[in-house]
């Protein structure tokens, strides 16, 4: 029959039982037989008596070694499962709740939104356990690993009322290994996981498709799991996947990008960016079925120091994935250096990054060599070394510690570089990977020349252009190049023909093979020279750049010692209300200021003394959560394979099953009653046998 001991360890207490038969071993005295024949005629009576006496010794000594081992026995928690023990009993439980918190359980359905639905039914779930069991809550979201549990039903029911739907994103095979865990570590009687949520294919990782995990495998043995899906069959969403700021001050526009999840009709929605009440521009954007679509919406103007800028999409069942908080850094937010020869400066670069009169994303300023041996680079977001000869090796140690504290570098060639030194010494400490080749190609334009060809088409450089591999991008010709040579770690974004890279990217850092000074080519003088050179940096400076957080990930960012005074207060401010912590760090470049997770979407600042001295975006993570589809019956039973996992869907009752499943009893109590009627029977016969 089913029989099963909650407490295995404290069986090894049976061995306590010997105890009474050693006192009664080592106890027992030696006596010499003495003969009186005074007494003769009592011997059969004294014989008699000794007998009973002996026996009844026997007996305390066996109620002793009974007692001893029976409360071994209870402290084992010993369990009875069936409908044959003293009447059907439900016993104590553990339970493990997983309750979908992610943002796609905001999504609206037919009746209500999910999220209300997944509460009614967590509270049904809690109303069908018995008062004394104990629950814990398992998160979903992969960021976190929040376990919270409460000795009775009762208590979570409290809390069950104060909770609401969160930001993050699911990841239910490790929610599950969690529970698994809490679940092992219990001792009641009966174990139980409920799982209440919309059961997203992507919430067990990017491997759905292929296959599907069995989860029971990382539950112990005799757990019943309960599946209560609260979803409304696939829902069609479109989300707003990517929006960053774009151009230079005289091509203002934001690129926005959009997919459309579920195999319905095309949606046509309409993309707002907004800079608080004020809309900035305007474009619609028709996103075919499970596909995505990109659009560049030109602005009225460019964002101020500091602005918040937001892109939306018109609502539909999932509105938090609308909107994107889009990075800025405003007016003069990039600091960029442009180190050229004094003797022979070029105006094109500095003209393209910061023209006269307008107001752009870079503040630039121009350098001499020279003076990036003693220059304060604390400030310094971007540096431009434009067809410089050489640097001076104090200058490139200073460079390499910049480098390695986030510092990017732009790097265009030209006549004056000394090609030698530059694989020697330059490009090995400032942009590792790269080497450059022969001069190749004529020093006049009539000669035979090369042309722009991508070799990435779809990265962030060639947005707004017909961007195809093989076809120029420019109708500009560059007569003279030099040839580069770049490891797997460095990118080539662009080239002059097969074999030829002209525009490499790495971390942190950019080459172009030609120069950018009108002497190798006529580049800078066609249309496509401005959004080329902005869209290239723009996307060296955002990939593994701070400014693009997602939730549940940190606020964080390099300042200037001098912005943050001794025994600053620091604090980081957010939408909605949040306060966060903020902790710092001495790095080569100042301080890096380190706040705990940002917990919702939205701009957030960090204060030093009640200064603000870093601002970024937080945006949702949209891949996993804004696609609708949850897994189907079949599929549930593939992830939660056996008769211990049991599908409740809507409409049905959750007691009814729950209380079916539950039954059994611990006799630890009987016993613990046996053994003090076993006591008191010892007593009353020591008492009578000394007597």
């Amino acid at each position: 029959m089913p029989f099963s001991f909650l407490n295995v360890a404290f069986l090894a207490g049976i061995a306590a039982a010997a105890i009474p038969i050693l006192i009664h071993l080592f106890s027992r005295r030696k006596v010499s037989r003495v003969s009186f024949s005074s007494i003769r005629f009592l011997e059969e009576i004294a014989r008699r008596r000794v007998r009973r006496m002996r026996l009844t010794q026997w007996i305390i000594l066996a109620l002793r070694v009974l007692a001893l081992a029976l409360l071994a026995l209870a402290l084992g928690r010993p369990a009875l499962r069936g409908d044959f023990v003293f009447g059907k009993s439900r016993g104590e439980s553990a339970v493990a709740m997983i309750l979908d918190r992610s943002y796609s359980m905001r999504a609206e359905g037919e009746r209500a939104p999910l999220w209300e639905t997944a509460k009614d039914r967590c509270g049904e779930a809690l109303d069908a356990l018995q008062p004394e069991d104990t629950v814990t809550w398992i998160g979903v979201d992969p960021r976190s690993t929040e376990v919270e549990s409460f000795p009775t039903r009762f208590a979570a029911s409290d809390a069950l009322r104060g909770l609401e739907a969160g930001y993050g994103t699911t990841d239910l095979a490790a929610a599950v290994r969690r529970a698994g865990a809490v679940l092992a570590d219990a001792t009641a009687l009966n174990k139980e996981l409920f799982v209440i949520s919309d059961f997203q294919k992507t919430g067990l990782g990017p491997d759905t498709e292929s296959g599907l995990t069995d989860l029971m495998a990382d539950l112990p043995a005799g757990v019943r799991v309960f599946l209560i899906p609260v979803d409304e069959g696939p829902l069609p969403n479109t989300a707003l996947e990517t929006a960053r700021l774009e151009g230079s001050a005289m091509d203002k526009r934001v690129h926005a990008e959009a997919v459309r999840h579920g195999s319905e009709a095309a949606d046509q929605v309409t993309v707002t960016v907004e800079a608080g009440k004020e809309v900035l521009g305007e474009a619609m954007l028709t996103v075919l079925a499970d596909s995505r679509e990109s659009t560049d919406i030109p602005l009225t103007r460019f964002p101020g120091d500091g602005e918040e800028l937001l892109a939306r999409l018109s609502r539909d069942r999932l509105p938090e994935d609308d909107v994107r908080y889009v990075p800025t850094g405003g007016s003069g937010g990039i600091v960029t250096w442009i180190v050229q020869d004094p003797a022979s400066p070029s105006p094109f670069l500095p003209l393209a990054l910061s023209p006269a009169g307008e107001t752009g994303q870079f503040q630039t300023r121009r350098m001499n060599p020279d003076e990036l041996v003693s220059a304060d680079l604390s400030r310094v977001k971007l540096i431009v070394l434009d067809n410089v000869t050489m640097v001076a090796r104090e200058a490139i140690m200073r460079l390499r510690q910049w480098r390695a504290a986030g510092g990017a570098l732009f790097i265009s060639l030209g006549d004056r570089v000394d090609l030698r030194y530059y694989n020697e010494s330059l490009l090995p400490a400032l942009f590792p990977g790269v080497s450059l080749g022969n001069l190749l190609g004529t020093d006049e334009a009539t000669g035979s020349s090369y042309t722009l060809t991508p070799r990435a088409p779809g990265h962030q450089a060639f947005s707004g252009f017909e961007a195809q591999v093989g076809s120029p991008v420019t109708g500009a010709s560059f007569w003279r190049i030099v040839e580069v040579k770049n490891t797997p770690g460095v990118r080539t974004l662009a080239e002059f023909g097969p074999g030829l890279p002209a525009l490499v990217q790495g971390d942190g850092a950019l080459l172009f093979a030609s120069s950018l000074d009108g002497t190798w080519n006529n580049f800078p003088t066609h249309a496509a020279f401005l959004p080329l050179l902005h869209q290239s940096l723009d996307a060296m400076l955002s990939e593994g750049s701070e400014e693009h957080v997602v939730v549940g990930e940190s606020v964080e960012g390099v300042v200037d010692r001098s912005l943050v005074p001794t025994g600053a207060e620091l604090v980081c401010t957010g939408p909605k209300g949040q306060v966060l912590g903020v902790s710092s760090q001495a790095v080569p470049r100042g301080l890096r200021l380190h706040s705990e997770p940002a917990p919702v979407p939205g701009f957030y600042t960090i204060q030093a003394a009640g200064r603000p001295v870093i601002q970024r975006a937080v945006n949702l993570d949209t891949g996993p959560e804004s696609d609708l589809t949850p897994l189907t019956d079949d599929e549930l039973r593939r992830v939660f394979p056996g008769p211990r996992a049991r599908i409740i869907r809507a409409g049905s009752s959750i007691g009814t099953p729950v209380r079916e499943a539950r039954y059994g009893r611990e006799i630890w109590r009987e016993l613990i009653v046996v053994v003090l009627l076993l006591l008191v029977t010892e007593g009353w016969l020591s008492r009578r046998g000394v007597s």
